[in-house]
């Protein structure tokens, strides 16, 4: 692709950490109040960016932005005869360029203002669309529910960093694809940023902002700084996930690298000192030709610290090498250059050189205290005070894997429990196939009477909102609660849905052709029935319309959330956006589909895929949070064993003679193999004794952000116990193995 025009903006701010203006930057927080019930949202109305802009002084710009597939769905744009899927594509008005730290790689901005239907690609939206070609002024057609919308390419922009806080591959004018957006048909929907001059209070600001509404219904403002935004939105409802961090995993993450630095350095405390005791002659020698203790201290400290320097290339290479791991498990890309930002150096160097502080001090403060003939005394190194200081750090070291299997296993089941919880409906064998083109509904009548003679089809449907899309929240009156209303996500679904996937009827009966057309009758789920008070809803109206069944509860969402109120109407006059079907397990349903509707469908973009793929997708996040969280539980556990290891060498060395008169007056090997595991025996049951409650307290507190969670029974507690035990054996059987079984000469000739 060849440039023609190069453009760099570094006075303003994306989210980008080398622009100087992103401090005067600030996203619009709407805190509502309804009926008692509050929450905090960043879709603002539509004027809202120009009327702060013209009554404050203090505001230097303002700029909308309306997230144009999160509130449609999945998009399709038309390029040449291809369809091509897109999560991200947002709406701006001219603010946007104007405000925000956007390089130009091609194309003009003037170009992009001018032309209502202009459209900006970044780099690697611009390949994957056109691949060599020249994208200025190529066209392409977005097809959706309410329409086909034909967009030229104007601008091509250097992709977003992984830091951004704008994360999109497409972005269109406000008014363009969907003509409602720049009227107050789509108010409520837009996130409003605002630029403030260096000296106004933002604080102030937001106080000066009129309240909206009434002691009962009112929304009152904040102003979030955009660095802010990332880490400090986990609160806001319909913030934009992909570029919502989890504030509370970044302190989990954090903890559990500080654990495993401390674990490396009691670590190197137990191997160094097992170096630092077999130089004792060396240390005494020092002593006697007038070496002091400062100089001593001073001289093993800088080898400590010079040996973990020494370890940074090693450092770097490894890091790099987790990266990749790291991006991998996230799905993000990690320069691997990060490892050479000065500050990450310097952070680095920082660690190391605590590191080599903390693993040498107790031994050259210990050895440097010590006098010549203690050192050269043959009792040096006998007696157990001399492991005190290793078996406390083995102890600790222990409680911290103890700790980190207990939590693996909890995430782990609760996981497993999302994934195999019986969810209300039957996830297996069940196909969605999706589609907002208006054309869709046209194929849908082709499609199922195809459906009908197909063996491997037990039952098919369609829907106007159906399971995984999103659907109408409606605010129904209700004088049964405090709130005097209750939301409902209301589904849109024909005949033979609620068969199709599985829903259980409590009570009634589902939609039938029988009684066509079913314009009046509803059917609720039993939260509905608990919300409105009825304890026997069938024939109950709700806004006029009948109920004719009540529906088992179910889950169609992470069970991080509670079960919403449900309804169903029969689809009537809405358009088809999904058709449901339930095979006969064949491996080969999805292709067969695909190829049977690829004619008919070739000019409507769909996805098609298994509903039980997208339960699983639901639960991403938290197989990644397992996924790192084993990860530094194996770590730990590995460079523990390390220090057991290397401890067991040195204890069994010092009590050779002890197990050969054991041996002398008549213990065999399987005692003597006793006597020497119960000293590790005790560490794992002291670990557990400590480290288990820990681990309940700080999984009892995880675990309570899920609506729906497991119990913490007693198996847990058994199987870690079990699970430390065994680790610590099999790391110090083999030394403890050749030790009992070493001949009574042998082990009596050893000094």
């Amino acid at each position: 692709m060849k440039t023609t025009e190069k453009t760099y903006f570094f006075n303003r701010s994306a989210g980008g950490q080398h622009d100087p203006d992103y401090p005067n930057i600030y996203r619009v927080v709407a805190n509502h109040k309804m009926a008692g019930d509050r929450y905090s949202s960043v879709r603002t109305t539509d004027v809202l960016a120009y009327q702060l802009k013209s009554k404050f002084p203090g505001i230097e710009n303002s700029t909308r932005i309306f997230d144009f597939a999160n509130y449609m769905g999945d998009l399709f744009f038309k390029v040449d005869n291809s369809f091509i899927k897109e999560k991200s594509f947002l709406l701006v008005d001219d603010g946007f360029v104007d405000m925000f730290s956007i390089e130009l790689v091609q194309g003009d901005f003037n170009l992009f203002k001018n032309n209502l239907n202009g459209v900006m690609m970044t780099e690697k939206t611009a390949r994957k669309y056109f691949g060599t070609r020249n994208p200025i002024g190529e066209t392409i057609n977005l097809k959706y529910k309410s329409g086909n919308v034909q967009l030229v390419v104007s601008v091509i922009i250097k992709d977003f960093s992984n830091s951004s806080t704008i994360q999109a591959g497409l972005i269109g004018k406000i008014g363009t694809a969907y003509p409602g957006t720049n009227t107050r048909q789509m108010s409520g929907n837009y996130i409003t940023y605002l630029k403030l001059d260096p000296d106004t209070n933002p604080e102030r600001l937001a106080q000066k902002i009129p309240v909206e509404g009434d002691d009962t219904f009112n929304t009152t403002y904040q102003l979030q700084n955009i660095r802010d935004s990332y880490l400090h939105s986990s609160q806001l409802k319909d913030s934009p996930p992909e570029i919502k961090g989890n504030l509370g995993n970044l302190y989990v993450f954090s903890l559990v690298t500080i654990l495993l630095l401390l674990v490396a350095c009691g670590n190197y405390i137990i191997l160094s000192n097992i170096c630092f005791m077999s130089r004792n002659k060396e240390i005494a020698i020092k002593k006697t030709h007038g070496a002091s203790g400062r100089s001593l201290f001073a001289s093993f400290l800088g080898e400590s610290v010079l040996l973990s320097m020494l370890s940074l290339p090693f450092a770097l290479i490894i890091s790099g090498l987790f990266t990749t791991v790291i991006g991998k498990i996230f799905n993000i890309h990690l320069p691997i250059g990060l490892f050479l930002d000065w500050r990450f150096l310097m952070g680095t160097i920082v660690i190391l050189v605590i590191t080599g502080v903390l693993g040498g001090s107790y031994n050259a403060f210990y050895l440097s205290s010590l006098n010549p003939v203690r050192l050269l005394s043959n009792n040096f190194l006998q007696g157990e005070k001399k492991y005190y200081m290793s078996k406390v750090l083995i102890v600790f070291q222990t409680i911290s894997f103890v700790v980190l299997l207990f939590c693996v296993s909890i995430v782990f089941k609760q996981i497993q429990y999302g994934i195999e919880k019986n969810l209300g409906y039957d996830k297996e064998n069940l196909i969605s196939i999706k589609s907002a083109d208006p054309q869709f509904p046209k194929s849908c009548e082709f499609i199922k009477s195809q459906l009908k003679n197909e063996k491997m089809v037990v039952n098919f449907s369609t829907a106007s909102f159906g399971l995984f899309t999103k659907p109408e929240l409606i605010l129904f009156t209700n004088k049964s609660n405090t709130q005097g209303y209750t939301g409902f996500n209301v589904y849109g679904v024909d005949y033979n849905y609620i068969e199709t996937a599985g829903f259980k009827l409590v009570a009634g009966r589902s939609f039938s052709e029988t009684f066509h057309p079913e314009r009046d009758h509803i059917l609720i789920n039993e939260t509905a029935a608990k919300e409105f008070n009825l304890i026997h809803p069938i024939g109950e109206r709700i806004e006029g319309k009948e109920i004719i069944g009540l529906v088992k509860d179910f889950n169609v969402s992470s069970l991080k959330e509670n079960i919403p109120s449900v309804m169903f109407e029969w689809i009537g006059d809405h358009e088809v956006s999904q058709i449901l079907i339930r095979t006969n397990g064949d491996k080969d349903a999805i292709s067969h589909i695909r190829s049977l509707f690829s004619t008919q469908l070739h000019d409507s973009p769909y996805e098609i895929s298994f509903i039980s793929d997208q339960v699983g997708e639901m639960y991403k996040t938290d197989i990644q949070f397992f996924t790192l969280i084993a990860v530094f539980t194996v770590l730990i556990i590995l460079i523990s064993s390390m220090g057991l290891f290397g401890l067991s060498v040195f204890m069994n060395n010092q009590k050779t003679k002890e197990v050969a008169i054991r041996k002398t007056f008549g213990a065999d090997n399987r005692n003597i193999l006793a006597y020497l595991i119960k000293d590790y025996f005790h560490v794992v049951i002291l670990s557990n004794l400590i480290g288990l409650p820990i681990a309940f307290v700080i999984m009892k507190n995880w675990l309570t952000k899920y609506s729906f969670q497991i119990d913490i029974n007693i198996s847990i507690f058994i199987t870690v116990m079990i699970s430390s035990l065994t680790i610590v054996i099999l790391t110090v059987i083999y030394n403890l193995f050749i030790s009992a079984n070493t001949n009574i000469i042998v082990q009596l000739k050893r000094d």
